[in-house]
């Protein structure tokens, strides 16, 4: 018998979630308490495990057990394993209702207000089975450790449409940056203005570490100024968009923001050109991955929607938008 075939004949599923429960807790007592065995059970697991392959998986450390290079590729494996066999579970369940399973969607803050909620709201009236799992990222590379480990299906945010080796990207619209402030503020209203204009106005903006509050830093800069006044610095769209709302404030928020925000009247655009040339928002998915229903319909729609940003500006509102913004809204026009 060769020895693939002796292997795939021993190896067991359940020894494999045994090893990635070891793993997880970095303690084989906590795994056995976890798995309700005794810790003598999971050692004779995981020997018969080395045996089976010729190598060493585990290896002790001052804070408990840790995985070798081999065990780091064999997690993997069955991270990949267990993933697929979910993924499979759920095309099954599908044959009997395509509507019903779970997407697992990852996005920034600003997602979570604007495009998200509207996309949740449509196929959850259409398809009321279906369940979604949204997970909160700080950054685009945090989202792609997340998708790379299979705990989310697909993610949001804005990304350069370079190529990656194992993720498989698709833009979906151009979504400026636009300074924002409360519908009763008085200043800069009717009329373009220069950020130079707007340096001693009262700001709220992400920390200088944010992806969008490095972008607006850099507009500043780029034009020659030092930073404004800002007083408030935040990660929140929720907290900014409250703050400019009392009109003592101004912020900057995604174009898309101000189309989807259910209160729009709470807010006006200034017409301000931060002369900036931003990532667009793009969706991402692991390569070579088969996705489950669920989340083939989620794309879809998220397809959908965003064509319809791309077709048209906020209402009621005026956008100034950036020369590469603007040609890809006449391309996708032109498409109609």
């Amino acid at each position: 018998m060769q020895r693939n075939d002796r292997i795939g004949r021993q190896l067991k599923l359940k020894d494999l979630h045994t090893f990635r429960t070891v793993v997880q807790h970095g303690s084989m007592a906590k795994a056995a308490a976890e798995l309700a065995l005794t810790p003598p059970a999971i050692t004779k697991v995981i020997g018969d495990m080395e045996h089976l392959f010729g190598v060493r998986l585990l290896e002790r450390t001052p804070k408990g057990v840790a995985p070798t290079a081999y065990g780091e590729a064999l997690l993997k494996g069955a991270v990949n394993l267990f993933d697929d066999l979910q993924q499979t579970v759920e095309r099954i369940e599908s044959l009997a209702d395509p509507a019903v399973g779970e997407v697992r969607i990852g996005a920034i803050d600003p997602q979570h207000g604007s495009l998200l909620p509207v996309v949740i709201d449509r196929l959850s009236r259409q398809y009321p089975k279906m369940i979604f799992h949204v997970t909160h990222g700080n950054s685009p590379d945090e989202l792609r450790g997340t998708l790379r480990t299979r705990a989310i299906d697909v993610f949001i945010t804005r990304l350069t449409m370079a190529p990656e080796e194992d993720i498989e990207k698709e833009m979906l619209f151009d979504d400026p940056l636009v300074v924002v402030t409360g519908r009763d503020n008085p200043r800069f209203r009717g009329r373009t203005v220069k950020l130079a204009q707007m340096m001693n106005e009262a700001w709220c903006m992400p920390h200088e570490t944010h992806p969008i509050g490095a972008i607006i830093r850099q507009a500043f800069r780029a034009q020659g100024l030092a930073l404004p006044n800002v007083c408030v610095t935040c990660p929140s769209m929720q907290l900014q968009s409250a703050l400019a709302e009392t009109g003592r404030f101004l912020t900057v928020v995604p174009a898309s923001y101000m189309r989807f925000r259910s209160d729009k009247d709470t807010l006006r655009i200034v017409p301000v050109d931060l002369q900036l040339s931003v990532p667009p928002i793009a969706l991402a998915t692991l390569k070579h991955r088969m996705v489950s229903p669920a989340t083939k319909l989620f794309i879809e729609c998220v397809r959908a929607v965003a064509k319809e940003v791309m077709l048209s500006p906020p209402r009621g509102k005026s956008v100034i938008i950036g020369a590469a913004e603007a040609k890809s809204m006449a391309k996708l026009k032109s498409k109609r």
